[in-house]
């Protein structure tokens, strides 16, 4: 993933304003977050990603990524923040990698100690044709909603899903038909959940007892 990051980025040149989103969504009865997501958006050919990232919180030290193209690593455009207990929120955003791919990223972030902290992340690359899915609240959780690859040759190949630095093993993901459309996915493709464990503060994934 990293090789074929570096070959598609090549030099960061373009784009350079400045976004910002601010915090919604709010999971009920959870107390708010005042989370705030700054982007420095940059677009080079055919990709659109952010050049640097910054989630800030009044008090506290910001959290501040930037894209690394020599080390295969670029951000998305983090542009919507859930909220969550004690102090934790979710940020999720999206970036086109070219022709062929695009990629979804979640981030679980923690207000603790005076700074702005990254628990754990989440990031879903397919194929541009494929249903990207997202981050979505039902019933007062919020999960992430990872669409499988259809049977397409291109969408097989392009599919991968990295939670905490790790690719997730897709034969053993949990994977059922969607009921209801939603988040761009139609109601009969198989969709999977990950949840957020407040307990471990990090990302699960729901596997399948088959093996």
């Amino acid at each position: 993933m990293n090789q074929r990051l570096r070959s598609m980025l090549g030099p960061l040149l373009g784009l350079a304003l400045a976004l910002s989103a601010s915090s919604a969504d709010a999971v009920e009865g959870a107390p708010e977050t005042t989370v705030t997501v700054h982007v420095e958006p940059a677009t080079e050919g055919n990709l659109s990603f952010a050049r640097r990232v910054e989630v800030r919180a009044r008090g506290a030290a910001a959290l501040v990524r930037e894209t690394d193209a020599d080390a295969g690593v670029m951000l998305a455009r983090m542009q919507r923040v859930w909220s969550l207990p004690d102090g934790r929120a979710v940020v999720a955003g999206e970036a086109v990698l070219g022709d062929s791919t695009r990629t979804m990223q979640v981030w679980l972030i923690a207000v603790r100690e005076g700074r702005v902290t990254l628990l754990d992340e989440l990031t879903l690359t397919v194929a541009r044709s494929a249903p990207l899915g997202g981050v979505v609240e039902t019933r007062g959780r919020v999960r992430v909603m990872v669409p499988a690859p259809a049977m397409a040759r291109a969408e097989i190949e392009e599919w991968e899903l990295v939670v905490h630095e790790q690719e997730a093993d897709r034969e053993r993901l949990r994977f059922r038909p969607l009921l209801h459309s939603r988040e761009g996915v139609r109601a009969g493709r198989r969709i999977a959940w990950v949840d957020v464990d407040l307990a471990r503060d990090r990302f699960v994934t729901r596997l399948s007892r088959r093996r």
